[in-house]
């Protein structure tokens, strides 16, 4: 991996690293978050999180 490559990947990390923190200390005991990162002409343009929390619902009793 070249010099070139190193120095660029500590930028992507650097600037995504709040963004995974967030994620981390806001993670639900049960759902899912993710992170999508776009890019434009190698830099990144945007960051997208998504989170979504999972609960346990009883069933519903239908009774007659």
């Amino acid at each position: 991996m070249s010099a070139a490559n190193i120095d660029r990947k500590a930028a992507f990390f650097k600037i995504i690293t709040p963004y995974l923190t967030r994620i981390f200390e806001n993670a639900p005991d049960f759902g899912s978050a993710g992170l999508t990162i776009v890019f434009h002409e190698g830099i990144i343009t945007r960051i997208d999180i998504s989170e979504t929390v999972q609960r346990r619902v009883a069933p519903r009793q239908y009774g007659g």
